[in-house]
């Protein structure tokens, strides 16, 4: 964990979701990107080593990150709700991260990686906030539903050639 990282809590639909919150130093009104992990039925957490390099990247561009474990996951409380109940923990991390004086609302990404990413696309479809995403290995299952959907947003979407569902 970086010496920047800070622990936090916030509230998500009558639940404290925690997370880990870094923010670059000497800056005002950074961009910032919310980093959802991989299923937690499979060991998927904030600590993931894609999550965390991720965060990484982003960190060294000067933009703010905030990883959260779902519902269920590490001390956040509640139960495993098969990305229903996920996708409303992100979207509250995203009411979190909206309220913070350092960041450019205007310029929030969301990034999800496996189980993640297909939360992620999810939340792109409730969310008017969000300036662009990004899905790494989603299931292509959660690819096949996001068919129908259209993202106006800037995307990238990263699928392995052996990746399977």
């Amino acid at each position: 964990m970086s010496s920047k990282d800070k622990h936090v809590n916030f509230p998500g639909n009558g639940l404290n979701i925690e997370g880990i919150l870094n923010i670059p130093d000497g800056s005002s009104r950074v961009p910032a990107a919310i980093i959802c992990h991989p299923h937690p039925r499979y060991g998927g957490d904030m600590h993931n080593a894609v999550v965390s390099t991720v965060a990484k990247s982003l960190e060294n561009k000067s933009i703010a990150t905030l990883k959260c474990n779902f519902r269920g996951v590490g001390r956040s409380e509640g139960q495993f709700d098969d990305g229903v109940g996920e996708a409303k923990d992100t979207l509250a991390a995203l009411d979190f991260l909206s309220l913070l004086d350092e960041i450019d609302t205007s310029r929030i990404a969301i990034v999800g990686y496996s189980f993640g990413a297909s939360v992620a696309l999810n939340v792109v479809s409730q969310s008017d906030v969000l300036a662009a995403v990004a899905s790494i290995a989603c299931p292509s299952r959660a690819l096949g539903k996001m068919a129908v959907e259209e993202i106006l947003l800037p995307k990238l979407l990263i699928c392995g050639e052996y990746d399977h569902d």
